[in-house]
């Protein structure tokens, strides 16, 4: 296939993963914003490229190849990349900085239901509940923004795990506290109910190592292929 047709869907898988960026809604307006400058600028460069090699297929490749515009036209494309790579690192950043209130309060709130379904609370633990999948919807948020911008696959792939380990396993302790309010006098209910409470803390654990891990990699990574951090198709 020739760039006319890689191009363009690169481009267009790029443009889809920074929609996670720009529709979360804990994604700053100035962050929301500078990510859809960036990424209408680098769409304008690239559609210029595409034209401009058109230009040269119908006119011959002797020397149009190598011409002062071309590889101006190409060193822009570059340029806009790595200015809409550096915009999603930073709004990934800027979550993720927040994040370790983020699950502090979720542990508070495995606390609050623990005892709310040991009391048979139901109402409140009905409303602890929807706080709580709040809170891990708020972390899966900030784990799939970080596998985004994640500068190697190994990373790509453990923050991955990791968002669907704590997407499988965190509501299981909802369900396990629904189980003892229903059955407060059931000791199985109660060890079920510790074990996932427990899981989760894991699961806290290790969505702050690969945040650390991740953020950690990318100040590291020289900015000359800060680039290549850019979402990847799949």
């Amino acid at each position: 296939a020739s760039c006319q047709d890689t191009l363009p869907s690169a481009l267009e898988a790029v443009l889809e993963r920074t929609q996670d960026f720009t529709d979360s809604a804990y994604t700053s307006h100035e962050h929301r914003e500078a990510i859809l400058e960036a990424s209408e600028r680098l769409k304008a460069e690239l559609d210029h490229l595409l034209e401009l090699y058109a230009t040269v297929v119908q006119t011959g490749f002797e020397g149009a190849a190598n011409s002062s515009e071309v590889e101006e036209s190409v060193q822009a494309c570059i340029n806009s990349a790595r200015d809409l790579s550096r915009h999603l690192a930073n709004a990934a950043i800027n979550q993720a900085q927040d994040l370790n209130t983020a699950t502090k309060q979720g542990l508070e709130i495995v606390t609050d239901i623990r005892q709310q379904a040991l009391s048979g609370d139901v109402e409140r633990l009905n409303r602890t509940s929807d706080q709580f999948q709040d809170s891990i919807d708020h972390i899966l948020e900030v784990c799939k923004l970080l596998r985004h911008v994640a500068v190697s696959e190994t990373l790509q792939v453990s923050a991955k795990f990791t968002e669907i380990n704590l997407r499988v396993y965190g509501p299981q302790v909802v369900t396990a506290a629904n189980t003892v309010s229903l059955h407060p006098g059931s000791k199985i209910s109660q060890e079920n109910l510790e074990v996932f409470a427990e899981m989760y803390q894991w699961l806290v654990s290790d969505v702050t190592t690969i945040v650390k891990d991740v953020l950690e990699a990318s100040q590291a990574k020289p900015e000359k292929q800060v680039y290549m951090s850019l979402p990847r198709p799949g």
